[in-house]
């Protein structure tokens, strides 16, 4: 396998990073589809026009865990779609992608243990040059970027948080708090629910830090909410797929991507056009997460 390690050049630019990151989730269609909603390129142009530091996708880039399971030959086109319309036009600006993996492109379920060796296969070749710790990529892995040190886990079933993984997140825990950094954790599933029909579809880990960031995706829906203790969790919308009501309400995410700043500003950039800069959208409070706004917008169906 030809192995194409990220120039350390663009690593040092996200070290040293002063631009927002990118965070985009669920771009995938229907089950074994090679095709890619308009709305996935449109968002990828939008980007490279913010010149971020990073994008980071929070699984799903591809629309696997078909039944019966995909074969080797299809996974392999459904990558070479996703590196045609996401990833290489991000490449060839400069811009550097890391991607955790989501239940639809490396399901921890073994009769999809074929669809983690191509995910496996696809992003090996893209390692990035400067990871820390005992990093074990594509699955799970860390690397500064400036203020933040962004931890990615792999995450695609409801339960607790491997123990590898756990000791890992524990490390990179101490070593952010030794460094001053702001720990920001990228997972497919949520820690909490936030959307209906997915109530049961989170996973258990252990007691984050005050100030500490969890990025997911998985649930399409928006949601910027910090707990009592301090610890914000951001539910980063769907752009393929479907949108889906917030628990306990009537009313529907929309489509888009989040903004990260480097002093932790969020911000929606919803579909569409992506033009819209939203720091705040969706109900006042999910569960134990209030929303970061005093109020919020009125929201469309």
């Amino acid at each position: 396998m030809i192995k194409w390690v990220v120039p350390l050049f663009l690593w040092l630019s996200v070290t040293a990073h002063a631009d927002p990151l990118v965070f985009m989730a669920d771009l995938n269609g229907r089950y074994g589809s090679v095709e890619y909603h308009p709305r996935i390129a449109e968002a990828v142009s939008k980007a490279i026009d913010m010149r971020p530091a990073a994008v980071v996708i929070a699984g799903d880039m591809i629309a696997g865990q078909a039944r019966p399971p995909l074969e080797a030959a299809q996974l392999q086109r459904m990558w070479a779609s996703f590196d045609r319309t996401v990833h290489r036009p991000l490449r060839d600006a400069g811009i550097p992608v890391l991607a955790v993996p989501g239940n639809h492109d490396a399901s921890i379920y073994p009769s999809f243990a074929l669809e983690r060796d191509e995910f496996e296969s696809y992003w090996q070749r893209y390692e990035p040059g400067a990871l820390h710790g005992e990093s074990n990529f594509p699955w799970y892995f860390a690397l500064d970027a400036g203020a933040f040190r962004l931890v990615g886990l792999d995450v695609t079933a409801p339960g607790p948080l491997p123990a590898a993984q756990e000791t890992f997140l524990r490390q990179q825990r101490v070593a952010a708090q030794n460094e001053q950094q702001t720990l920001v954790v990228i997972t497919h599933l949520p820690r909490y629910p936030l959307a209906e029909g997915r109530e049961t579809e989170t996973f258990e880990a252990s007691s984050p830090g005050t100030g500490e960031i969890w990025v997911s995706g998985h649930h399409h829906a928006f949601f910027d909410g910090v707990t009592s203790a301090g610890v914000r969790h951001i539910g980063v919308p769907a752009l393929g797929g479907n949108r889906r009501f917030w628990l306990g309400t009537h009313q529907k995410s929309p489509f888009g991507f989040v903004t990260i700043a480097a002093d932790g500003a969020t911000e929606l950039r919803p579909w569409p056009g992506y033009t819209a800069s939203i720091k705040h959208f969706g109900p006042k409070n999910i569960g134990p997460l209030r929303n970061t706004a005093q109020t919020t917008p009125t929201l469309a169906p």
